[in-house]
């Protein structure tokens, strides 16, 4: 489930082979927050939540604090799953 179809028209086009869709979107956003937790450690990502608070700019939040594009991060992040299988 890609993050930016989470919630609007696009989700619905997502084909998930799972009986419970919600639970399944939550718990592989929770492993994409234990990926940036890991990688980037916990300090940056308590900063991105507060600024998430007062900010509704994502992309650009998560560049300035992650310092790489959201979109790119989440290639990464599905690269990290891939190579655990």
């Amino acid at each position: 489930m890609p993050p930016e179809y989470f919630k609007n028209k696009k989700e619905d086009q997502i084909n998930l082979d799972v009986k419970y869709r919600i639970t399944f979107m939550y718990s592989e956003f929770a492993c994409i927050v234990d990926f940036l937790i890991e990688k980037y450690g916990k300090d940056k990502f308590l900063s991105y939540i507060k600024e998430l608070t007062t900010n509704s700019n994502h992309d650009q939040i998560f560049k300035n604090i992650y310092g790489v594009e959201f979109g790119k991060c989440i290639k990464d992040f599905r690269e990290s799953i891939q190579r655990q299988l």
